[in-house]
């Protein structure tokens, strides 16, 4: 058995949550943390289940099994992208729109499907438009009453990652964004996504990611900051998405939990 899904599997049973230490990471501080970002479509979002209905109500005409498979090939063309820096002149100021259209397009080829220009539009706005986690809003109006700010950092483009987080209701308010665009130009792991937290005045030790797959917690770390791994065990196709570097070699994570109920424990809340 690979060593990282070993070492993965432990944290994951034993955790390191109630004393808010860790021993990856033993310079954390709870008390220091003033930033706390999460990726979008797998620490915040239910991706899956949200596209699966997103999808079969902008196209009626098509059976569940033909809605799958587009869904879950959509996936992992997009998580096949992790760690890509892109080329400006060749995507535009948008990489993460370019590549969820053009993959949509080939896979309409592939799978012999046919939407009309505004079902393909919906399609791609669809992304924006996703469910949270069951006890998202609850853990992250506790972060909230506790004055940390709270960011989103993803590879999605400005403004679905603003789209999805909007259903997050008062007290919660994602005071950043921080998207795939350029002048960043690149997916995580890559390290220019998390620096451009850097850009705001914090502290690298006072930022906590909480990232929805291992390669996105071990980016983190290796780009400097403290990070959490939450795991989602439930989810329908082995978390192709979300799981994209999990080599076992990256900087591992300074927590994994099973659910976002449990991270203001870590936050000392």
């Amino acid at each position: 058995m690979n060593n990282g899904f070993c070492w993965y599997v432990m944290m994951g049973v034993f955790g390191l949550v109630a004393s808010q230490t860790s021993s990856t990471c033993p310079t954390y501080d709870a008390s220091k943390i003033k930033l706390v970002t999460f990726d979008c479509f797998a620490a915040l979002m239910s991706w899956e289940e949200s596209m699966l209905r997103n999808v079969a109500t902008i196209l009626p005409q098509y059976n569940s099994s033909q809605i799958s498979e587009l869904v879950y090939t959509w996936e992992y063309a997009y998580g096949d992208a992790a760690g890509t820096i892109w080329n400006e002149g060749d995507t535009g100021a948008f990489p993460f729109s370019w590549l969820i259209s053009n993959s949509l397009e080939d896979i309409s080829r592939e799978l012999n499907m046919y939407f009309t220009p505004s079902e393909f539009h919906d399609l791609v706005m669809a992304w924006g438009h996703l469910t949270p986690w069951k006890g998202t809003q609850e853990s992250l109006e506790i972060l909230a009453k506790a004055n940390l700010d709270i960011g989103v950092l993803s590879n999605g483009d400005w403004r679905t990652l603003e789209s999805d987080v909007s259903i997050f209701t008062s007290p919660v308010k994602f005071k950043y964004v921080f998207p795939s665009d350029f002048p960043v130009g690149a997916f995580k792991p890559q390290a220019a996504m998390y620096h451009q937290t850097l850009t705001l005045g914090y502290e690298i030790s006072e930022i906590l990611h909480v990232a929805g797959g291992t390669g996105d917690a071990s980016g983190a770390r290796d780009a400097g900051l403290f990070s959490v791994y939450l795991t989602k065990t439930y989810q329908k196709r082995g978390d192709h998405l979300f799981d994209d570097s999990a080599d076992g070699k990256s900087s591992q994570p300074c927590f994994v939990i099973n659910d976002i109920s449990e991270l203001p424990a870590i936050l000392g809340l």
